[in-house]
């Protein structure tokens, strides 16, 4: 195919490209809603000595997490597969 060709596709083939997409977008949604409950307080790091300081050290990558799961969530289109002919 050179430039300015086009493409071709068969409905089946793109059918089950978006339903791969929209099962990603899903897994995304669940990592997204799991990592906003998750938290992990001073106990959860035993006996370390700075186990005080893990949390508060932790805290802003796990916000950072939490928005690019989200920015994610965005760009992936949800809802049904549009029916194609």
């Amino acid at each position: 195919m050179t430039s300015g060709d086009g493409f071709a596709v068969t409905a089946r083939a793109l059918t089950g490209h978006a339903g791969t997409v929209d099962a990603v977008a899903a897994a995304v949604q669940t990592a997204h809603d799991a990592a906003k409950q998750v938290t992990m307080g001073v106990e959860a790091y035993g006996t370390i000595p700075t186990r005080r300081m893990m949390p508060v050290l932790l805290e802003p990558l796990q916000g950072r997490a939490v928005t690019s799961l989200l920015a994610a969530v965005r760009a992936l289109p949800s809802g049904p597969v549009p029916r194609l002919g």
